[in-house]
């Protein structure tokens, strides 16, 4: 998912929980960094840029459902011959 494309979503969502008081949105941004071996690399780049956004609606004082989605950042490694990339996301 494009970060732009993120950020934008989070605009609009926020401008649509402001006419609806029971429903919520928030969003985080942040920095990856991977813990892999990448031996025999002669290239590498083991951070990046993580992202987490959710949208929640509170049903009752004591109860309300979220959902939402994170991206997790990539982590990339090549050598003459291969090349190597690590990407996670979740939904939360």
């Amino acid at each position: 998912m494009n970060i732009k494309f993120a950020v934008a979503a989070l605009a609009l969502a926020a401008t649509a929980s402001v006419q609806a008081a029971d429903w919520y949105v928030g969003g985080a941004l942040g920095r990856s960094d991977y813990k892999v071996d990448f031996s025999g690399a002669t290239t590498f780049d083991k951070t990046g840029t993580g992202y987490k956004l959710f949208v929640g609606a509170r049903l009752s004082p004591n109860f309300a459902v979220e959902g939402g989605f994170a991206g997790l950042g990539k982590a990339t490694a090549s050598d003459a011959t291969s090349l190597a990339k690590v990407e996670l996301s979740a939904v939360p």
